[in-house]
């Protein structure tokens, strides 16, 4: 991993206002529904340059994947980053964003808001809260909602 530029942090928030998405999900880990569900925070762009997403992975750590869906002719590939290491980027990222800063605001928040439970919290209050991080995030991402 490289240091970043502040032109490697702009023309990052230019891919993923473009081409990436900023998501909080229910973790699969966790899927007994009697448990307190856990999440996940992911920062991803998708792109059919190749060297795009290398790129990513390369200065901002993450991984990338080929893709089975095709658009037209060309492999589609993802650069993702989770968890700890996406708040990392995001911190930076946001005050660059346009179009996905409430997305990155609200993936921030989950994770600081994602403590373990403690003696005396109420597992149902804190799985509605996780729960309803998980649906804000679904509806800023749904098309047409930013």
């Amino acid at each position: 991993m490289m240091y970043p530029s502040h032109d490697d942090w702009v023309y990052t928030a230019g891919l993923v206002d473009a081409d990436g998405s900023i998501t909080v999900t229910q973790s699969p880990r966790r899927w007994n529904p009697l448990l307190v569900p856990s999440f996940l925070v992911r920062l991803q762009v998708t792109n059919t340059y190749e060297p795009i997403v290398r790129w990513l992975a390369d200065v901002f750590g993450g991984r990338v994947v080929a893709n089975r869906k095709m658009i037209g002719r060309r492999k589609v590939f993802v650069w993702m980053i989770d968890g700890q290491a996406a708040i990392g980027v995001l911190q930076v990222l946001r005050q660059h964003l346009r179009i996905k800063a409430a997305q990155a605001w609200l993936a921030m928040e989950a994770w600081e808001q994602r403590g373990n439970l403690r003696r005396g919290d109420d597992p149902a209050q804190v799985a509605a809260l996780r729960r309803g991080f998980v649906l804000a995030s679904s509806y800023l991402n749904h098309a047409g909602a930013a």
